[in-house]
């Protein structure tokens, strides 16, 4: 099973949006791919002009900074991303670790929880509120208290 997961933040790092994608079998950079896909159009529907786009994958930075051949089995996902990044805004991509983000790591964790597919997660504030106090409780605690509050599946 793969998964991805991602954060909108705004310029003061408050929450826009977020979203966990359970993709099912795939490899790593296809399940990145989707995750950049998935993040480029969230923040395009949500008309923000400045983009600094942080993946973990240093092969797929480097699939969307150079891009591939047409020949390349991931070239269809990287067109697609490069759809995004040719619009009139700023994308800024870079490298981190996944350590660097750990909400978006556990929005992708979350993601196997989920059946198949989309899922726009809009409740932070709910979400973080309780985070600490679950943190303490385990991941177990906040996966079953995200399931319980309401999620806009696609």
């Amino acid at each position: 099973m793969s998964t991805a997961g991602g954060v909108l933040r705004g310029r003061e790092g408050e929450w826009l949006g977020g979203f966990s994608l359970n993709i099912g079998r795939c490899t790593a950079p296809v399940a990145e791919l989707w995750g950049v896909y998935y993040g480029l159009y969230l923040a395009w529907e949500k008309k923000v002009s400045r983009v600094e786009l942080e993946v973990d994958s240093a092969l797929v930075v480097g699939f969307l900074k150079t891009g591939v051949s047409e020949r390349h089995p991931l070239s269809f996902l990287v067109r697609l991303c490069h759809g995004f990044l040719s619009k009139d805004w700023i994308v800024r991509i870079s490298h981190v670790y996944r350590e660097a983000n750990r909400l978006a790591d556990g929005l992708a964790n979350y993601a196997f929880s989920l059946s198949m597919g989309f899922t726009f997660l809009f409740l932070f504030l709910i979400l973080l509120s309780r985070f600490l106090v679950m943190t303490l409780l385990g991941l177990r605690a906040l996966v079953e208290y995200a399931r319980f509050c309401s999620l806009i599946q696609f």
